[in-house]
C-alpha cells in the first residue's frame, strides 16, 4: 500500500454508503463502488480490496441470475447429462492434472 495517500469517510457518508450496499435494489455497480470506498476509508490497500470484493461480486452475480431466472417463467430443473459422460470428463481432467504435475 502506498504511504501518504489516505482519505476519511465521515460517519454520515459511511451510513449512506452502507445503505447502498445493504439495499437489494441498488445497482451492483453502485454496491461495488460503495464497498470500495468503505474499504479504502478503513485503510485497506488495493490487493486487500480486490480480495474482499471479488467473492462478493461473484455471489451477487449468482444471486442476480437466480432471481432473474426464477422470475421469467420458472420451470423445474431437468438433469440431461449422462452420468457416464460426467465421470469420463472428470477422469480426463484428473489425467491432465497428473500429467502437468
Amino acid at each position: 500500500m502506498r504511504t501518504g495517500i489516505s482519505f476519511a469517510v465521515s460517519s454520515r457518508d459511511r451510513q449512506r454508503l452502507q445503505a447502498i450496499v445493504a439495499d437489494p435494489m441498488s445497482p451492483q455497480k453502485h454496491v461495488w463502488r460503495a464497498r470500495i470506498v468503505l474499504l479504502s476509508g478503513e485503510g485497506l490497500g488495493t490487493s486487500a480490496i480486490m480480495a474482499a470484493t471479488s467473492i462478493v461480486e461473484l455471489q451477487a452475480a449468482i444471486n442476480r441470475f437466480v432471481r432473474e431466472y426464477n422470475t421469467e417463467n420458472p420451470q423445474p430443473f431437468t438433469w440431461r447429462a449422462n452420468p457416464d459422460d460426467i465421470i469420463a470428463a472428470r477422469n480426463r481432467g484428473f489425467q491432465t492434472l497428473e500429467s502437468i504435475h
